[in-house]
C-alpha cells in the first residue's frame, strides 16, 4: 500500500504528519491539521492552500532583497493573529489538541514551522476580517543553542501596523518603540506578530535585520510542509515585504 495508489484512507501508517488522518484522505497531509480545515472548501487544507481568493484572485506578496525577489503566499485560516501564534499556550481560543511547552507557541508545536537556527517571516489573514497578520518566529525549542536577533522596521505598513504578539510579552521584544529586540534560551523560541492592514489597503514593510547569533537562514514561509516558502540570498541585507490588492 502507497499513497497515489490506495484505498481511500491510507492509514496511521502512512500518517506523515502525526494528526491520525491517513495521507491519502489528509487535506494537508505534511501539517499536523486534526481538525481538516479548509476555509474556502476548495478540499485543500488551509495550513497547506497556497491560494486565498480575494477579490476574484489569489492573494499575494511580494518579498525582494536586492536584486532577488519572489511571490509568497498568506496563510489564511478562521483565527485571529493571536490565536495563530497562540504563545505559551495563552490565547482566547487555544486549540484543544495542542498541548504548547513553555515559551512555544502553536508554530513551533504543532504547524510545522520551525526549524534549528532558521528565522521565519510568514503572513497571515484572519478570513473572520480579511486582516493581513505579519509574523516572525525564530530557532526551534530544544536544540542545544540559544540565540539573539534584532530587527528595525520601517515603511508606511510599520506605520499602520499593531503588534498583537510579543514573544515574550513580558519583556517587550516586539514592541513599536523597540521594534524587534529578541534574545532566546536553548529551551525556547521567540518572535511576534504585527498585525498590518485590511486587505483592500496596499502597504510596504522594510525589515533592517542584525541577527548576532545563532541563526544561519532567513526564510520566507508558506503554507506546506516544513521545507515550503524561499529563503533569502543573504542574512545582511534589508528584506522589503510588499502588498498590492488585487
Amino acid at each position: 500500500e502507497s499513497c497515489g495508489v490506495c484505498i481511500p484512507d491510507c492509514g496511521s501508517d502512512h500518517d506523515n504528519d502525526s494528526d491520525s488522518i491517513g495521507a491519502c484522505t489528509d487535506n494537508c497531509p505534511d501539517v499536523w491539521n486534526p481538525n481538516q480545515e479548509d476555509g474556502d472548501g476548495d478540499g485543500v487544507g488551509d495550513m497547506c492552500d497556497l491560494c486565498y481568493i480575494y477579490n476574484g484572485d489569489c492573494v499575494e506578496l511580494i518579498i525582494t532583497q536586492g536584486a532577488w525577489t519572489r511571490t509568497i503566499y498568506p496563510y489564511a485560516i478562521n483565527k485571529t493573529a493571536v490565536d495563530f501564534y497562540c504563545f505559551n499556550g495563552a490565547c482566547p481560543n487555544p486549540d484543544p489538541n495542542v498541548v504548547v511547552a513553555p515559551a512555544s507557541s502553536n508554530l513551533a508545536q504543532a504547524y510545522n514551522f520551525v526549524v534549528s537556527e532558521r528565522s521565519n517571516i510568514f503572513a497571515q489573514i484572519n478570513i473572520a476580517t480579511n486582516i493581513m497578520n505579519l509574523g516572525f518566529i525564530h530557532d526551534i525549542p530544544h536544540d542545544a543553542t540559544n540565540g539573539f536577533a534584532n530587527f528595525d522596521f520601517s515603511g508606511n505598513g510599520w506605520m499602520m501596523a499593531t503588534v498583537v504578539v510579543s514573544d515574550d510579552s513580558d519583556n517587550n521584544e516586539l514592541s513599536k518603540a523597540n521594534h524587534g529586540r529578541w534574545g532566546w534560551a536553548e529551551c525556547c523560541t521567540d518572535g511576534g506578530m504585527i498585525s498590518v492592514a485590511h486587505l483592500n489597503t496596499a502597504w510596504s514593510i522594510t525589515i533592517s535585520p542584525n541577527f548576532i547569533s545563532n541563526i544561519n537562514t532567513w526564510f520566507a514561509k508558506i503554507p506546506g510542509g516544513i521545507g515550503a516558502g524561499e529563503y533569502t540570498p543573504n542574512l545582511i541585507d534589508d528584506v522589503i515585504i510588499t502588498y498590492v490588492p488585487n
